[in-house]
């Protein structure tokens, strides 16, 4: 004898959680990314800026901009770019990144333009030269790991996403056939 059972209210508690987390992670990846720019160091040039790393590893400078105050490339092409590490007085290399990336944060926006190297924490100085009004740098830590750890997060929401959809509509199928299965 088989029983035909219909899924109980239960069984929709699935795709309920499903979905919960698919919007958690997605909160969670776009915060994380705010987060790795609001921590970042922001200072105006041209002039010199000292600032203290405390962690090693790869930074990217950003020139940071409001809606509608960009200056244009060949403006940021000029910025000469020198930074030195204040405690032991060694020259780092700035590279001209041959990617591009680039934020947009609660009205302001960021364009990489240098990347660099710090081997070990301390105080650093970054002189920045170029014929100009003022403008904002920023100094981010690791933005290429924050930005692959946001793309990774959104993917496995979309991912809860379509998955709850998915169990929800199997669930409702279960139920529509089983429903007619049963005698009345």
């Amino acid at each position: 004898m088989t029983t035909n059972k219909i899924p109980a209210r239960k069984w929709y508690i699935l795709p309920l959680l499903l979905l919960i987390t698919a919007i958690g992670t997605g909160i969670v990846s776009v915060s994380s990314n705010f987060h790795a720019i609001d921590e970042g160091e922001r200072f105006a040039v041209p002039g010199s800026h000292v600032f203290t790393i405390d962690k090693p590893g790869k930074y990217t400078i950003f020139y940071e901009y409001r809606d509608d105050n960009k200056l244009s490339e060949e403006v940021i092409n000029d910025l000469s770019l020198h930074l030195r590490n204040k405690t032991s007085g060694s020259i780092i290399e700035l590279k001209r990144l041959s990617g591009y990336s680039s934020y947009s944060h609660f009205g302001r926006h960021g364009i990489s333009i240098a990347g660099f190297q710090a081997e070990e924490p301390g105080t650093y100085i970054l002189t920045a030269d170029y014929e100009g009004p003022e403008i904002v740098l920023t100094i981010v830590h690791d933005y290429v790991k924050s930005v692959l750890f946001m793309t990774g997060c959104i993917f496995a929401a979309v991912c809860l996403f379509i998955l709850s959809i998915l169990s929800f509509a199997g669930i409702l199928f279960i139920r529509f056939i089983r429903k007619k299965e049963i005698p009345a």
